[in-house]
Parts: structure tokens; C-alpha cells; sequence
């Protein structure tokens, strides 16, 4: 036990010095790396992982290069592009050496772990950075894109409020890994819950990322954060109303796809003048001009909505037939330019067409069972079987 105790020992001096060395060695290149950047480059596991995945020319070998000295550069020439661009957090101090600086020798714990927290914020973390190389396979540039994107979301996620690295991660990947776009977006979302959403009943950081996820290709940026505002204000409005949510979905609970029905309406009214199917004015605007715009989208938005419930309440008339989505409704508004008695009719028709086409392949499935022997005649209507002779009663 002695002798197994002295081996791990010294295994563990030589591991320390072969890590001074070649932390000696690339840190003249890249003054940021610090010893900890080299340990992580020098660890066995990851210097095989990395040189499976970029194996060592001839030439290289020759010039007695190796697995972690490759490594250390590729993870400097990063840590260094971040740094210069003020995206690396600086290495906070250790607590001692903080509390013989002065001032903080007597601050409390707290304040040196708010410092700590707010210095770190203001870039990724040196760890995550190291984590980042090591999840895209060692590649730079890659790894810099995500980091610059959902690293810094995730270094200041209390400010923006995120929930998920899966969220932010969804977000990276729909903006084409723009890491510009990353950030800007939850900016948006952070700026639209600190001027309205933290203080709107009924409505939360959710409904702010779905409308503004309803914002296509199409749509311009400008004005996005007011139009979203708008939209939520009606949002919130619909949604503290039991007799107006009656109104439009006839249910007092709304279900989710409810909830984005509603949100894509709201969104549409705020999204163009021209698109708006009709364009009532309320009878008192509220002198606010951002009030106002929001009591203009939300009439609108109802307006619509409205006769959307018009076509359903319609086609209850007819339950023979298919009761039509929601969706399905509105698609027949649009269709007959907003003129819910045209789009109930059309949709009547459309929806007895789908049910004579139904009718018609059961008949036939029937018929083919008979034919084949699997279905007795005394099964079959004989009123929709022409051709068959009747049973003579027993």
C-alpha cells in the first residue's frame, strides 16, 4: 500500500511538471492561458480524443510536436480572440488575496460573491469556453460562434430570464447560428418584459417568445418591440375577460392552441394596416400612444376573431357534418374576404364533400368484402348494395 501510495505520487509530480512545461512553452503566444488551461489540455482521455480527430502529420512529428501542445494553441488562440473582443470573463481573484486588497478586506461574503457574479457576467466563463471546444470536436471556429451566441445568453441568464440551455440552443439553430441574432433576440425579449410583461396579468416571458417566433422572414425588425408590447397588452386584456374569451374560442378555459390562435391574430393586426380584415375604431382612446396602438390591435384582432366564431356557430346548424377547427374557420373567412356567412357556406360545402367522399369509399371497402366472401348480405344494406338480390325471409 506504502509502495502504491509513493507511485501515485510521483505520477502525479511528473503529470505536474510535464503541465508547467508546456504551459511554459505556449504561454509566451498566448499570454491568457493560464495552468488550468493547461491541465485540461494535458489530460490522456482528451489528447486521444483529439488526435483520433486530427491525427499528427509526419512533419509535425518530426518537429516534436504532440496532442496537447496542438491542443493548448487552438484553446489559446480562442481564449485570446475572446478576450480581445471583451467576450472572456475576467478570472475572478481568490477570496484571500480579495481580502487583502484594501477596501475588501472588510466586505462581507455576500458582496465579494455579488462582485464575483457581476464581474463574470460580463463574459463566458474561462470553463465554458474550454467546454465549448471540447463539444464541437476541438474545432475554433465553431466553437467561438456558440460561445459568442448561447454562451453569452447562458453567462447572463438571470438577466434574461432563461429557463433552458434547450431554449437558447433552439434559438441559435433557427437564426443559422448567427450569434449577433442569438443575443439580440433575447435582448428584445428582456427589454419587452422589463416595460410591460412583468407587470401585465395573465401573461408571461412565454407568450413573449412566441410572438415575436411569429415574426417570418417577411417581417421587418423595425418597431418589433412595440408591436409585440401591443400585443401583449391585448393578450392580457382577452384573457382577465370571461365573457370576451367566451366570445371567441366559447370555452372559458382556452386550451394552448387557444392561446397561439389567439396570439396569431393579435400579431397579424399589429403586423400590417393593410392585413387587417377589419379595422374598427374604439370608441375612447387611452392618450398613451403605446395604450393606443394596443386598444387599436386588439379590436381589430376580436373583430376578426369574432367572425371566425360566426362561421363555427354556423356549421353547429348542420351536425351531420365534421365540426371545423379552428383554423379551418378562419382559413374560409379569409377565403371569402371576410364575410362570415359566404365562409360558413363554403365551408358547409367543402365539409359535406368530404363526407359524400367518405360515404362512398366505406361503401366501397363493403362492397369489395362481399365480393371476396368476408361480409354476409344480411350485413349489408341492400338499399346501398344495387345488384344484390334480396334474402327470401326464412
Amino acid at each position: 500500500a506504502v509502495k502504491a501510495g509513493k507511485d501515485r505520487l510521483a505520477s502525479a509530480v511528473a503529470m505536474l511538471e510535464r503541465v508547467d512545461v508546456l504551459h511554459r512553452f505556449i504561454s509566451p503566444t498566448f499570454p491568457v492561458l493560464l495552468r488550468a488551461d493547461a491541465l485540461w489540455a494535458a489530460a490522456e482521455p482528451r489528447q486521444a480524443r483529439y488526435l483520433s480527430a486530427k491525427p499528427l502529420s509526419e512533419e509535425e512529428r518530426a518537429l516534436g510536436e504532440d496532442g496537447p501542445r496542438q491542443l493548448l494553441r487552438r484553446l489559446g488562440k480562442m481564449l485570446q480572440d475572446l478576450d480581445e473582443r471583451g467576450r472572456l470573463a475576467p478570472e475572478p481573484k481568490p477570496r484571500a488575496e480579495a481580502l487583502l486588497s484594501g477596501a475588501a478586506a472588510t466586505a462581507p461574503a455576500s458582496v465579494y460573491a455579488s462582485a464575483t457574479s457581476e464581474t463574470r457576467n460580463r463574459g463566458v466563463p474561462r470553463e465554458m469556453a474550454r467546454q465549448a471546444l471540447d463539444d464541437h470536436d476541438f474545432d475554433v471556429d465553431a466553437a467561438k460562434r456558440w460561445l459568442c451566441g448561447v454562451g453569452t445568453v447562458l453567462a447572463r441568464k438571470e438577466h434574461f430570464g432563461v429557463d433552458s440551455t434547450e431554449e437558447v440552443e433552439a434559438v441559435f439553430e433557427k437564426t443559422g447560428k448567427d450569434a449577433a441574432a442569438v443575443v439580440s433576440h433575447f435582448e428584445t425579449v428582456a427589454e419587452v418584459m422589463d416595460e410591460v410583461g412583468s407587470r401585465l396579468p395573465a401573461v408571461g416571458r412565454s407568450d413573449v417568445v412566441l410572438l415575436m417566433g411569429l415574426d417570418g422572414e417577411g417581417c421587418s425588425s423595425a418597431g418589433l418591440v412595440a408591436r409585440v408590447c401591443a400585443c401583449l397588452r391585448g393578450l392580457s386584456r382577452i384573457f382577465i375577460d370571461e365573457g370576451t374569451l367566451l366570445s371567441i374560442c366559447r370555452a372559458a378555459a382556452p386550451t394552448e392552441d387557444d392561446r397561439r390562435y389567439i396570439c396569431e391574430c393579435l400579431h397579424r393586426c399589429a403586423l400590417s394596416e393593410a392585413g387587417q380584415p377589419v379595422s374598427p375604431e374604439p370608441s375612447e382612446l387611452s392618450e398613451d400612444p403605446a395604450e393606443a396602438n394596443a386598444e387599436r390591435v386588439m379590436a381589430a384582432a376580436l373583430a376578426y376573431m369574432r367572425k371566425v366564431s360566426e362561421v363555427q356557430v354556423y356549421l353547429t346548424t348542420f351536425p351531420e357534418l365534421d365540426q371545423p377547427s379552428t383554423r379551418a374557420a378562419a382559413a374560409a373567412l379569409d377565403t371569402a374576404d371576410f364575410d362570415s356567412k359566404a365562409a360558413g357556406r363554403l365551408l358547409r360545402d367543402e365539409l359535406r364533400k368530404k363526407r359524400q367522399e367518405a360515404m362512398r369509399e366505406a361503401y366501397k371497402r363493403k362492397l369489395e368484402e362481399y365480393k371476396n366472401g368476408t361480409l354476409s348480405v344480411s350485413r349489408v344494406s341492400h338499399d346501398t348494395l344495387p345488384g344484390v338480390p334480396k334474402q327470401a325471409p326464412a
